[in-house]
């Protein structure tokens, strides 16, 4: 039921979006489709964490990781594994995201064990961190494109 639902209604919507702004394939999936597949956990977080206690807090950051180390290795295992051809990766592009990735799981633990807190300093910098990625991926998609252009 969830892979309808993505196929006929979010990956179309996604694809519709992203061509009437002229998105990268890169740049639409560190943005909508981020945005799309992370409303739930970014909803069931903002849940957990509404009591204001400190298991709900934990809960929600434990959701949040959860999800994201499932994606990691059994999402991404499955999809190798039952792809139709050798996948090929960017390697620059694979670099990038694993370390804007390993970046914030350090902050989060920074911030977590020496800091002890999660506060809207470290919030502003995890949305930095964020919008600092979002950046890099949308200056390197147009220097990956000219590159392609001109060979």
């Amino acid at each position: 039921m969830l892979s309808f639902t993505a196929d006929e209604f979010l990956s179309p919507s996604l694809q519709q979006i992203s061509k009437t702004f002229k998105l990268s394939e890169s740049l639409a999936g560190v943005t909508l489709l981020a945005f799309g597949g992370g409303a739930p956990d970014v909803f069931a977080s903002l849940s957990a964490a509404q009591g204001g206690d400190l298991e709900g807090i934990e809960m929600a950051i434990a959701v949040l990781l959860g999800s994201s180390f499932f994606i990691l290795s059994v999402i991404n295992a499955g999809v190798i594994y039952y792809a139709p051809k050798t996948i090929v990766l960017n390697k620059t592009f694979f670099i990038r995201d694993a370390s804007f990735f390993a970046i914030g799981l350090l902050a989060l633990m920074y911030a977590i064990a020496i800091r002890g807190c999660i506060d809207l300093t470290m919030s502003v910098m995890f949305m930095g961190l964020y919008a600092g990625y979002v950046v890099v991926v949308f200056y390197q998609d147009r220097a990956h494109e000219k590159e392609n252009n001109t060979e």
